[in-house]
């Protein structure tokens, strides 16, 4: 289990290292990559959003 934690919160740190508004589309890029963000919680977002991650995502 502390193993399990250990890689958790380095894929959050990862996520969020040095969050500034102009980075958060990475970060939640990573977010979903690590499979902390799901299509629920990106469906609350923007179109526009939805759209960039999307692309992201493809790469």
């Amino acid at each position: 289990m502390v193993d399990f934690q250990k890689k958790e919160s380095k894929k959050l740190c990862d996520c969020l290292d040095g969050t500034f508004r102009s980075n958060m589309i990475l970060h939640m890029a990573l977010m979903k990559k690590y499979e902390m963000i799901g299509r629920e919680e990106i469906a609350a977002f923007s179109e526009e959003l939805q759209n960039i991650l999307k692309e992201l995502e493809r790469g």
